[in-house]
């Protein structure tokens, strides 16, 4: 009975061993296969997380290259408008260039018209500071003539002389002068004018005056009891005595006188 009992445990002993061996050879086989499972799940998922990094990086490109499109589509339009805001300036310059050039060949006329005026203005008048007055109309002939000089330069010295000739008829002022008397002597003297409405000479020692008469374009010596008042006369204009009423000659009549006045 005991060996019986022996052999069974012997034979149960064997299928055991033999059945651990088979136990252990199937987990073994099992977890190769699931380590390999797992590495190639690693690779697929590996896979999968790289292609959605992919397509992450395509979308922002796609949204990088949309935004610089919006920009560039904002950016063309800003430039068709400045383009279409230039054309329009350039128009509006043409335009001012055709009326400054039509402008311009008015005004070169108007400004010799000016230039005969002052002539004709300077040889009816009074001969108030002739040479100065000459020497500037000369100029300003001259001046006409440049071609480096603007026309509105010129415009604005024409009107500058202008002014001058008129400052003429409101103020009174003394100045050298040479003169040619009836004689046909020379002589410089001293020169005092009241507006345009008389002229004197004074010799340099105070003793002769001659008065300028317009109708006859000479000078004439005034009467001795005159020559005082002229003498007050010069040195209200030199600034030596204050203004105060007097009784002076004139070197124009009526007639001439209205006529002076329309000069200006």
């Amino acid at each position: 009975m005991k060996t019986y009992f022996l052999v069974m445990l012997a034979y149960s002993a064997i299928g055991f061993m033999g059945m651990s061996t088979v136990s252990a050879n199937s987990l073994s086989h099992a977890q190769d296969i699931e380590a390999k499972t797992n590495q190639s799940s690693q690779k697929a998922q590996q896979g999968i997380d790289k292609e959605a990094q992919r397509i992450l990086d395509l979308q922002n490109q796609i949204e990088q290259a949309s935004i610089r499109l919006s920009n560039q589509t904002v950016y063309r339009d800003h430039l068709t408008q400045l383009v279409r805001s230039q054309e329009d300036e350039k128009q509006q310059l043409h335009i001012q260039i055709t009326q400054i050039e039509e402008t311009r060949q008015g005004i070169v006329p108007l400004m010799y018209q000016m230039l005969n005026e002052l002539d004709r203005i300077l040889h009816s008048d009074l001969p108030i500071r002739f040479t100065a007055r000459t020497e500037r109309l000369n100029q300003l002939q001259l001046l006409m003539g440049r071609a480096d000089i603007s026309d509105a330069e010129k415009f604005r010295r024409l009107l500058e002389v202008f002014q001058i000739e008129m400052d003429y008829g409101y103020k009174i002022s003394a100045y050298q002068q040479e003169i040619t008397l009836e004689d046909g002597s020379k002589r410089v003297v001293e020169q005092l004018h009241i507006g345009r409405i008389t002229l004197f000479s004074r010799s340099a020692d105070k003793k002769h005056v001659w008065l300028w008469l317009q109708e006859k374009q000479k000078w004439h010596a005034v009467e001795s009891e005159v020559i005082d008042e002229v003498n007050v006369a010069f040195d209200i204009a030199n600034k030596h005595k204050i203004p105060q009423l007097l009784r002076l000659p004139l070197s124009v009549s009526d007639l001439n006188q209205s006529q002076v006045k329309e000069n200006i």
